[in-house]
């Protein structure tokens, strides 16, 4: 049998301590090679409207020793705007019913069958927090106190959550984002789960004093000063750019949540030779978007620094000094947080009853290939 999932079941079968451990172990597994990930590939087909693409997003994780291979797929349409003086990237709700597709399928190792389908909402939130989650918990200060996050989604919901569970003496937290709806709405949950949470005023009274900065946000240009940035912080990102050319110059040290960093581009049109880097906005609109790129900053860490792998299996790593300010990059997916992540949901949900099951022999087929 094929079971599927909706979000809400998703959102249901898995405290956040379990996403953080299972990414910790999917990462010490990538870190000892018993883990295979193929690079995110994203097509892009731009569309006649400006500023707009079609874009065909892949990844694919493998854990031999869970039996278990993850496929994310992401079929989007993409714009780029003007918003709130930054440019910023926004995915647009086309499908039936004004909503987005997004799927995990997860494949058994040992019959080869499809054995679940699962969406990557609640997924994709979580896998990234957890991520951020458990490089806190091995390189910020152990007595951090302070969180600042600014963005006010899905992404920078999780992050709080994941933060603070991973992350005890995390006491107070700063939340600011340009979309005062959003930003008001989300301190408010977090109030009501019992968080001592609020609104800053701006990005820079959120992070000025804070231990611990998350930046969770769809800008594609720096939500951060490195001026703002307190001797001995940890700061995280989704997307290098939020951070700035200055910051990812000056931290004392850079860790990355993986190598590559970029995904594989290919854009209909300019030929089949990949283009590296994330949201390559100039070269599928022909116009000179990217005002603050630090491509080329992110293509020298990414061959220099630590990855979050090594840091788990390397004691040494995880050491600081009190003033070291320690920046996480996190941000391009891979397969194996959704194997890892996935294999945690499917036991949850057969355990507990919950999904749907359709017949196995629908995704099987009695023609060799």
């Amino acid at each position: 049998m094929t079971l599927v999932l909706s979000n809400d079941d998703v959102r249901e079968l898995l405290p956040v301590p379990v996403y953080i451990e299972s990414m910790e172990a999917a990462y010490r597994h990538w870190g000892r090679q018993n883990a295979l990930v193929q690079p995110r590939i994203d097509m892009y087909s731009p569309s006649p409207e400006r500023r707009s693409s079609y874009v065909f997003k892949t990844m694919t994780g493998l854990i031999p020793d869970d039996d278990l291979v993850a496929l994310r797929i992401n079929s989007d349409i993409i714009t780029w705007q003007e918003k709130s003086g930054s440019l910023r990237k926004e995915k647009v709700p086309s499908a039936q019913g004004d909503r987005w597709v997004g799927l995990v399928l997860l494949f058994d190792m040992v019959s080869g069958e499809l054995i679940a389908i699962l969406p990557d909402g609640i997924m994709q939130q979580s896998r990234v927090a957890a991520t951020t989650a458990v490089a806190a918990k091995y390189l910020a200060r152990p007595d951090s106190a302070r969180l600042a996050v600014v963005g006010s989604g899905g992404q920078a919901e999780a992050a709080i959550l994941a933060m603070s569970a991973a992350m005890p003496s995390i006491s107070s937290i700063d939340v600011w984002s340009p979309t005062e709806h959003n930003r008001n709405g989300l301190v408010k949950r977090c109030v009501d789960s019992g968080l001592n949470a609020r609104v800053a005023a701006s990005a820079e009274e959120a992070v000025v004093g804070a231990d611990v900065v998350v930046t969770a946000t769809n800008s594609l240009e720096p939500v951060i000063e490195s001026s703002w940035v307190s001797p001995g912080a940890f700061v995280a990102c989704v997307k290098s750019v939020e951070l700035g050319r200055e910051l990812l110059t000056d931290a004392d040290r850079v860790i990355l949540h993986a190598r590559p960093l970029d995904p594989v581009n290919y854009i209909v049109g300019q030929g089949d030779a990949a283009i590296h880097g994330t949201d390559p906005v100039d070269k599928l609109f022909g116009e000179s978007l990217s005002r603050t790129g630090v491509d080329d900053i992110v293509a020298d860490l990414a061959e220099t620094c630590p990855v979050l792998a090594d840091v788990l299996l390397d004691d040494s790593l995880g050491g600081r000094s009190p003033d070291d300010r320690i920046v996480f990059l996190n941000p391009m997916g891979t397969g194996l947080q959704f194997a890892a992540v996935g294999r945690a949901l499917y036991l949850a949900a057969k355990e507990s009853g919950r999904g749907h099951e359709l017949p196995g022999d629908w995704f099987s087929e009695d023609i060799q290939c």
